[in-house]
């Protein structure tokens, strides 16, 4: 990179970093997991879904001196499901087992994403009390992803799910409304922390799956730090 784009790049990010007004925050968040979220390949059946758990780590910056917020994030989901399928002969890495127990197969995947969008932010009074509401894009894309065979109390080996070809069956991206209500615990307003609870809903269309869109909503906790 030239040497020059490169100072004047770094003069505009610490330019924007003084004047700006930006907040960084961290989330957690326990979502419903709707059926066929992951679009299970190979076998099929009446799954049973864990709840799907979030974590966020993004910031928050003003635009000038508006009530308009820029929203971007850095977003983690942890989704699993698990069928159980019943008595008999089951497929392993060592061929076909016969089993008197019950198998269970286990699909886990986890996915890390992005998000960017808008808030409007709301006082609610001058004792550091507000309402936020941030919507936008986001989009998801699968690391690493396990899934298992058990049988009774015995688990088989992990096996990898969304690789190769089916990589492109664990691909999200929608759209997200997460209102939340901002405070701070203590008496000291000029104190940069600040938490907060809040609901999300998401709507999330599969790259390739059964059905679309997805819907999910859910709520959590969140942790504030304000820059400037």
């Amino acid at each position: 990179m030239n040497k020059h784009l490169l100072l004047s790049l770094l003069f505009c990010l610490g330019s924007f970093s003084t004047f700006a007004q930006t907040q960084l925050w961290f989330n957690g968040a326990v979502k419903a997991h709707p059926a066929d979220f992951t679009y299970p390949k190979g076998i099929s059946g009446d799954y049973n879904n864990l709840p799907i758990f979030n974590l966020a780590i993004g910031a928050d910056t003003r635009l000038k001196k508006s009530l308009w917020y820029f929203n971007y994030a850095l977003s983690y989901n942890y989704v699993e499901s698990r069928l159980n399928m019943g008595t008999g002969f089951i497929l392993t890495d060592l061929g076909l087992v016969k089993t008197n127990e019950n198998a269970y197969y286990v699909e886990s995947i986890n996915l890390i994403g992005v998000k960017a969008g808008f808030s409007p932010l709301y006082r609610i009074n001058r004792k550091g009390r507000s309402i936020s509401l941030p919507f936008g894009v986001q989009g998801y894309i699968p690391i690493f992803s396990k899934g298992f065979t058990q049988i009774g109390d015995t688990r088989l080996g992990m096996r990898s799910i969304y690789t190769g070809d089916d990589f492109k069956y664990a691909v999200f991206y929608g759209i997200y409304f997460r209102p939340t209500y901002q405070f701070k615990l203590t008496e000291n307003q000029r104190s940069p922390w600040s938490f907060g609870v809040y609901t999300e809903g998401d709507l999330l269309i599969l790259n390739e799956g059964a059905t679309n869109p997805k819907w999910t909503a859910g709520g959590g906790l969140e942790v504030r730090y304000r820059l400037k």
